[in-house]
């Protein structure tokens, strides 16, 4: 299970740096663009917004790693069983929401929603929805039966 949880790990951080160097290279090649030949690409600040919202839902993933579920203050005070149940209940509101957010992409692809600017289908953007609701998921529950908690400052 720990292997699985290092690989998503690395799958994670290496869509972060994916999602984070498209938005450098897209806004750095936009304003050249602009500066230098008078346009720039007409798309890029568009797509730099859809990497900011992988890079946001990536990053709720990443802060999990640290094995520091995001839980009730309550749950500081009380004994550690307390606290896996409440990281448990914590994995299945990420599972509810999980899919929840399954249902949301399909409606979007079904409906055959597209950016207005790119062209872009709007379930590209909004896989990392579920996806991220799941790795979460996977996280807490493995945290709410093994532990391995980090306790938070």
């Amino acid at each position: 299970m720990k292997k699985l949880l290092y690989n998503l790990c690395v799958f994670e951080k290496t869509l972060s740096i994916i999602s984070l160097s498209s938005i450098f290279i897209l806004i750095l090649i936009d304003v050249l663009g602009r500066e230098f030949f008078g346009r720039g690409i007409p798309f890029a600040q568009k797509l730099s917004s859809h990497a900011m919202i992988w890079m946001g839902f990536l990053g709720t993933i990443l802060v999990s790693v640290q094995s520091s579920p995001v839980q009730p203050e309550i749950a500081k005070k009380i004994q550690l069983n307390l606290k896996r149940i409440s990281v448990f209940f914590t994995a299945c509101f990420c599972l509810l929401f999980g899919i929840l957010a399954v249902q949301y992409v399909k409606e979007s692809f079904v409906l055959g929603d597209k950016n207005v600017i790119t062209g872009l289908p709007l379930w590209v953007v909004q896989m990392i929805i579920p996806y991220t609701f799941f790795s979460l998921c996977l996280r807490y529950f493995v945290f709410s039966f093994i532990g391995g908690f980090a306790e938070r400052k």
